[in-house]
């Protein structure tokens, strides 16, 4: 897989594909990161979940690509959503909406988009 940006020059550059970064849940890789916005591409294995937690600054959405992504809130009266093939849901920051995510029945490969400069802001609450 590659990617490919438009420079201010109007021409196709290569970029170089980030390296998978393993996590107990899966894998991340950042596809692009500018001075305005982050996206990263997360697999997220079947029956794994990752940390309950929130962030201060970053305020995200997520698009799921392939699979089921379902989102449990610590303290929303919507308790959880369950995303499918196509889905969104901006998550804002806050520790009103912390939350985790869950890969239950099936693997899930989905696209995290959010403001730059945000990447140690994840403030874990429990595993």
């Amino acid at each position: 897989m590659q990617n490919y940006i438009v420079n201010d020059d109007g021409n196709l550059e290569l970029r170089t594909v980030m390296t998978l970064v393993p996590k107990r849940w899966g894998s991340e890789q950042i596809v692009v990161e500018t001075e305005v916005y982050q996206v990263k591409r997360l697999f997220m294995q079947k029956g794994r979940e990752c940390s309950m937690h929130y962030h201060e600054r970053k305020h995200e959405t997520v698009t799921v690509l392939r699979g089921t992504l379902i989102v449990f809130f610590e303290s929303q009266p919507i308790g959880k959503v369950t995303l499918s093939m196509g889905d969104c849901l901006v998550l804002p920051n806050g520790v009103e909406f912390a939350h985790r995510m869950s890969a239950v029945n099936e693997h899930c490969w989905y696209l995290e988009s959010a403001v730059a400069g945000c990447n140690k802001d994840n403030i874990r609450i429990r595993l």
